[in-house]
């Protein structure tokens, strides 16, 4: 049991954060150590969204991501993301520009 769990523990996972970069472009980089393959953005925002199309974070990789504000809505306060192995939501607060 013990060796298991010491396996799994170990096992390679992708790790997600959010960045604040400048203006409206926000980073998301992968600071784990597996893949983010399948990466879907589950928030429904016509608010934020990848600058390219992206379903693949490797480890150690930077996408920009940009999160436009209005007015009116504001910018939201967490999004949520699934990859394959992660089938719970992650849920990422989007940092305050500085």
């Amino acid at each position: 049991m013990r060796q298991a769990a010491e396996v799994e523990a170990a096992r390679p996972r992708a790790s997600l954060a959010l960045h604040w970069h400048n203006g409206q472009i926000f980073h998301l980089v992968n600071e784990g150590t597996a893949p983010a393959d399948n990466l879907q953005l589950l928030t429904v925002s016509d608010d934020a969204s990848p600058l390219d199309p992206l379903t693949r974070l490797g480890a150690g990789e930077v996408a920009e991501f940009l999160i436009m504000t209005s007015m009116a809505s504001g910018a939201p306060t967490v999004l949520e993301f699934t990859w394959d192995g992660q089938d719970e939501p992650v849920r990422l607060r989007v940092p305050r520009p500085s």
